[in-house]
Parts: structure tokens; sequence; C-alpha cells
């Protein structure tokens, strides 16, 4: 039997929802890693910005969204890199962005085994991405109830 372990935390902060997720998955369960994902509303979007822009329909050779070569999307700081997109239409439309921290295999410095994060350290980084985003488009903050 094969069982994934995920623990997953969600909130939002600075009125960008949020969530960070630790996996353990069977095949390496001697490396757990953290996943940290934020979602933007394309209706709290200002017009400025281009709202339309986010919501991506041409893929790379390779069937994947080129999202860093998206003005706001590509300037977001994320751990890494932007290494996620999805788009999903559920009435209002919205964009998850996020990032993967075993994809630039961190190491520790003494031991060369895989950094191992905690929560805090996530966190810290899913702040500096949602900052990084309002600091582009400090609007969204502002529009909070629209949904």
């Amino acid at each position: 039997m094969n069982i994934h372990k995920i623990t997953e935390y969600c909130g939002t902060y600075r009125s960008v929802s949020f969530s960070a997720k630790h996996n353990v998955f069977w095949w390496a369960k001697d490396n757990p890693h953290w996943t940290y994902y934020i979602t933007i509303g394309l209706n709290r979007l200002p017009d400025r910005v281009n709202p339309e822009s986010f919501w991506l329909t041409e893929t790379n050779e390779d069937g994947y969204y080129s999202c860093h070569r998206i003005p706001i999307i590509g300037d977001i700081y994320f751990h890494g890199r932007l290494t996620f997109y999805l788009k999903e239409d559920r009435g209002l439309r919205c964009v998850t962005l996020g990032c993967d921290y075993n994809h630039i295999w961190d190491r520790n410095d003494i031991t060369g085994n895989l950094f191992e994060y905690s929560f805090d350290y996530v966190f810290a980084d899913v702040k500096k991405t949602i900052d990084s985003f309002l600091d582009l488009v400090p609007e969204y903050e502002k529009l909070e109830g629209e949904g």
C-alpha cells in the first residue's frame, strides 16, 4: 500500500488566500517537502494590470504555461521561483500560483542533506510572496469585499 501524508495550512494574509502544504510521499518518506500557493481573484484586479492577462491561454511546446514571462505574475517573489499555475472558473475566475521547495534542491551546508524547513520558515516566504504581489497591485488588498 502506498500512502501520502499531506498536512495543509490554509488562510489569508493581507486579504490574499494561501495554502501551505507539508508533503510526505510514500516514495520519498525520508525527504518531506513543502509547497505553497496563493490564489488571486481576477475580479479584484484593477483594469490597469489587465486582469485578462492573468488567464493564460497559450502553452509552450512542452504544454506548460510560460507564467514567468507575464507581467505581474512573473514579477511576484516565490521561493526558488514560480513552479505552479492553475486557473479555475467557479463563477468567479481565479488563478492559483505556487512553488515547490524541492525544485531548487536546497541543501544543508553542513550535512549535505536536503534542508528541512519549518512551518514558520515557509509562512515567512508566504508572507513575502503576498507582500511582493501587493507591492505590485496594492489595490487588490483594498478590494477585499469584492470576491
